[in-house]
């Protein structure tokens, strides 16, 4: 560094000397902070969980929208023609009993167990360039998309019900589900490092048809298979 010429007025010499050790301050290398080292705010698949729950998740039953109207309407009316309606359209009608069990299964989840069956696996040269280029952390959440052109002949629920009996057999690892009946899609998320090990486990065990498409949230579709 050059010399530093510091021009003083000579009313201000009784404070030359604290002058001088601010100009000193000042002259020092500006400090650099290295970044912090990236830290997953989820768990990943070779930790184990912190808490354990003592209980199991309560199974909710599905009711029907016009048998849950018609049990408030009982209540306020204490009417036996009203009371015995709901009996007589259930048991009478077989339609409606198969859509109440058709809707059951209209949302729901599916987690897998984090132990076990999560084994590292090498992801091939070309979905390596794809994480790359999109600057994906090994553990992100990814997800793949699966639609009702990628079942064949069977509904999407029968899909839905053959991916649920593979997660649960720790076949999927680091995977949870999801399905979309709006949508008429099965979401499945798992870390970056195990899609496409993930995607062809489903082609394989869900036998589908076409391809199904992997996406990121906020980047879209970055590969398919």
């Amino acid at each position: 560094m050059e010399d530093v010429v510091l021009h003083v007025r000579p009313s201000a010499c009784e404070q030359l000397e604290s002058l001088l050790q601010s100009t000193e301050r000042l002259l020092k290398p500006f400090p650099l902070r290295a970044p912090p080292l990236f830290k997953p705010w989820f768990i990943a698949a070779n930790q184990p969980l912190p808490i354990r729950p003592a209980k199991p998740a309560p199974i909710i039953k599905h009711t029907p929208h016009w048998l849950v109207s018609e049990g408030v309407a009982q209540t306020k009316n204490q009417s036996n023609d009203v009371q015995t309606a709901p009996t007589s359209r259930a048991d009478g009608n077989p339609s409606l009993r198969s859509e109440a069990d058709h809707s059951a299964v209209t949302r729901c989840w599916s987690v897998s167990r984090t132990r076990g069956d999560a084994a590292h696996v090498l992801p091939s040269k070309c979905f390596q360039r794809s994480l790359s280029i999109h600057r994906l952390h090994p553990l992100q959440r990814v997800m793949w998309v699966i639609g009702q052109h990628n079942c064949g002949t069977r509904t999407l629920e029968q899909v839905w019900r053959s991916l649920l009996r593979s997660v649960r057999a720790s076949k999927m690892p680091t995977c949870n589900s999801n399905l979309q009946h709006g949508r008429a899609e099965i979401w499945v998320f798992c870390d970056a490092t195990q899609a496409e090990r993930v995607g062809h486990r489903l082609k394989k065990e869900l036998q589908l048809i076409g391809r199904i498409s992997l996406s990121v949230r906020r980047l879209g579709h970055i590969f398919s298979m």
